[in-house]
């Protein structure tokens, strides 16, 4: 008789693995959501004039010169995006897809950090298509509107730090995901009641003129200046998501 050990590490390795690989929606709605997103954000522009005139001496008919100034961004993208890691993350957080995870040799826990491992992998994908979407986009605009882009220059550092903000931002959006779909699992009761929750609060805010607790949070990320006091923030909190869902989850049972 011989016994074999697998340790963790394999178990989740696996699970990873399949999903990335067998899971092919995912990767099809990414495709289109960002395609999608791409042809928006090309299309929709701002534009504004100005104008200077030549300073020349008296005597002489002076010269105004007119500038129409288009713009874009991709708001639409990035939109389009987190709409996408969170239809993924809901996607990989349903009891159906988790009856195949214990078709491996596998725990709940294994199941749950392959699940995260396999989110963070996602998220890193599509931050990395929305750096590399918006360059699509300056193209399509460019024949769109048959105009001449201006070229901006951005450091090696810069660029860093653009694809770590949208990796933060699309990370906290599947830790909270995850969370909401393991306490709607849990009892479906909850989800609906965090909706009218939040419904509540606007209200109040509004009419009691205080700061709404999403607009506080949203401030608390977004008006960071500090990439690395920022990627601590995103850590800390997606740290909690993460060990809330995992308190939620350990103890249910698989469905089968």
């Amino acid at each position: 008789m011989s016994s074999i050990e697998v340790s963790l590490f394999e178990i989740v390795k696996k699970q990873v693995k399949f999903k990335l690989t067998s899971y092919q929606s995912i990767w099809i709605s990414l495709v289109f959501t960002q395609l999608f997103g791409i042809l928006l954000s090309s299309v929709v522009s701002q534009s504004g004039d100005s104008y200077s005139q030549t300073d020349i001496p008296p005597g002489i008919h002076s010269e105004t010169v007119f500038t129409t100034i288009n713009t874009f961004d991709s708001t639409f993208l990035m939109v389009m995006t987190y709409i996408w890691i969170v239809a993924s993350t809901i996607f990989l957080g349903v009891a159906s897809t988790k009856r195949i995870d214990f078709g491996f040799i596998s725990t709940r826990l294994s199941q749950f950090l392959s699940t995260i491992f396999t989110l963070i992998i996602l998220t890193a994908i599509g931050a990395i298509t929305v750096y590399l979407g918006n360059s699509l986009i300056s193209l399509i605009f460019v024949i769109f509107h048959e105009v001449m882009p201006v070229s901006t220059h951005f450091t090696f550092l810069a660029h860093v730090a653009n694809v770590t903000g949208v990796f933060g931002y699309l990370l906290l959006y599947a830790a909270a995901s995850y969370l909401a779909i393991s306490l709607y699992q849990l009892n479906r009761i909850v989800l609906p009641a965090l909706l009218v929750l939040y419904g509540l609060t606007i209200n109040l805010s509004a009419t009691y003129q205080f700061n709404h607790p999403i607009g506080q949070l949203t401030r608390f990320f977004g008006e960071e200046t500090s990439i690395l006091i920022f990627v601590f923030k995103v850590v800390i909190f997606t740290a909690i998501l993460f060990g809330s869902t995992w308190l939620v989850t350990r103890n249910r049972e698989v469905v089968s």
